[in-house]
């Protein structure tokens, strides 16, 4: 841990924290003459701001707790650059092992925990609700190095971020790299957006940040307390956000688009939006064409409809659905409950699937048959990573799966109750020839994941041996017991031919 002196500045006189550097009273007017003389020299003062920054960061190094810190060292050189912009102010720098096992540099201003880094995220979080003055005027001083420190980022969670600290940042242009944003622990990027977000009662200006943070990170999601794209009973009208929110600028709007169904979704929830959106077409003549061009730049598209799926058993909502996601002619990952289309309409609504989608999850498939399967490989030949989660017919095996992709690298399978757990051994073990019999079958795939009840004594045996004579290095082939909310033990077997990056896919596989 980096202890630093507490610090403040007083009229005409700068102090720096103690890191070992000359910590001498420095004249305001003196700095400002040395200042002009570095004018004529442009060059020669930016050379010795980074050798000055350099040395910081070799003396932050040097003071890390253990030489282990330094080699688990994950921030970027421009972060850790940035970081010793901070070190010059009244902050404290703390290193300490997180989540997962990986070190978190944490950055402190007067007891408030500012920002946290963990490899390739930011986290701003502890902010009070009133923040007091010297926190705000800390981040307005310090906006750009902020800012500097934030453009390597790929992920971004705030909590409790008031407001008034998210306005200083409105015009930030640095969030472009944000791959994943997480408000109040709900990862946008998984798309599964309920009113939890929010208290029961949204502040206006809430609302205003949210759509400023979602165009700056290029998400959509204003499903706040309904959907934004929502079908009636017609199957025509389409209905959009809280208040008919609607981004300003809609071709900034991004390549992932969230189709959500509320649980409150009723008839006085569609007059309302259905009311919003005429307001909006109104106003914007244009407004189906924007939707039109909005529907070619979706990139995933995930459907969502609250924890107990509803059938949309109208057959013209069905067709509706089907003929917008049609004209997603780039839509590369598709994430849906099965229940969603039901068994019945399920087989005509893939002649809608894309030819280019790559990664599809389907959760819930009780009732998904293999001609289904049949159907999706000859439609979507390009599938490279594939889960599907309680699978209850035992036509589906691990082989046929396997063989009828082409192309598939990635495979989560979750069986239910009724699948026999030596069905899915048998998928996995060589049982014929004499020198391999009993060892594991790699599969002509990179990655497989399984998901089952709970093994019995004698299958553990088996899966023991087979762990035993086969030669594989670690990782490879693991299988393990794990108790979920429920209290209820699943099976779970990883079998990788190569070793797969699964964060890669994590809206496919989690």
């Amino acid at each position: 841990m980096i202890k630093y002196h507490s610090t403040y500045a007083k009229e005409n006189v700068t102090y720096r924290p103690y890191l070992g550097l000359n910590n001498d009273k420095v004249d305001n007017n003196q700095e400002s003459i040395i200042e002009k003389e570095d004018e004529e020299f442009p060059g020669k003062k930016a050379a010795m701001g980074v050798a000055h920054h350099k040395q910081i960061m070799i003396k932050i190094l040097r003071q890390l707790d253990k030489r282990k810190d330094i080699e688990n060292i994950r921030l970027t050189c421009k972060q850790f650059y940035a970081l010793s912009f901070f070190i010059e102010n009244q902050t404290q720098l703390f290193s300490y092992t997180g989540y997962w096992s990986l070190k978190r540099y944490c950055i402190r201003f007067f007891n408030y925990c500012l920002l946290v880094v963990e490899g390739n995220s930011l986290e701003m979080i502890e902010y009070p609700e009133e923040p007091r003055w010297n926190v705000i005027k800390f981040l307005i001083d310090n906006k750009k190095k902020i800012e500097y420190m934030i453009s390597n980022c790929e992920k971004l969670r705030l909590g409790n971020v008031p407001p008034r600290i998210l306005e200083i940042f409105k015009s930030v242009d640095c969030f472009k790299n944000i791959k994943e944003f997480c408000w109040h622990d709900n990862e946008i990027d998984e798309l599964n957006i309920n009113d939890g977000i929010f208290k029961s009662y949204v502040y206006e200006s809430d609302r205003r940040c949210l759509l400023l943070i979602t165009k700056y990170f290029k998400l959509i999601n204003y499903s706040m307390s309904s959907s934004f794209i929502g079908y009636d009973n017609e199957g025509f009208k389409k209905t959009f956000g809280v208040n008919g929110i609607l981004c300003d600028t809609p071709m900034y709007i991004s390549y992932n688009l969230s189709l959500s169904r509320h649980r409150g979704f009723n008839n006085n929830t569609l007059e309302d939006l259905n009311s919003a959106y005429l307001k909006l077409k109104d106003k914007d003549k244009d407004l189906d064409l924007k939707i039109e061009t909005l529907y070619t730049k979706v990139g995933l598209l995930s459907i969502y409809i609250g924890e107990k799926p509803i059938e949309l058993t109208n057959e013209i909502n069905i067709r509706c659905l089907s003929n917008d996601i049609s004209k997603m002619i780039n839509l590369d990952c598709l994430n849906m409950n099965f229940q969603t289309v039901g068994s019945e309409m399920f087989y005509s609504f893939i002649d809608f699937l894309p030819k280019r989608l790559k990664h599809l999850r389907l959760s819930d498939c009780n009732g998904l048959t293999y001609y289904h399967l049949c159907k999706i490989s000859r439609i979507c030949p390009l599938i490279e990573t594939l889960s599907l989660t309680e699978i209850e017919m035992k036509e589906i095996t691990i082989r046929r799966i396997i063989l009828q992709f082409r192309n598939l690298k990635l495979l989560k399978v979750s069986f239910g109750k009724r699948y026999r757990i030596r069905n899915i051994i048998d998928s996995i073990v060589i049982r014929d020839g004499t020198r391999k019999k009993g060892m594991v079958r790699w599969p002509n795939i990179d990655g497989l994941y399984i998901k089952c009840c709970k093994a019995e004594e004698r299958e553990i045996k088996v899966l023991e041996k087979m762990a035993e004579i086969t030669p594989r290095r670690a990782g490879q082939f693991t299988f393990r017991h794990r108790t979920y909310g429920t209290y209820e033990q699943n099976l779970e077997i990883i079998v990788q031919r190569k070793f797969c990056d699964y964060d890669q896919h994590k809206i496919v596989f989690y």
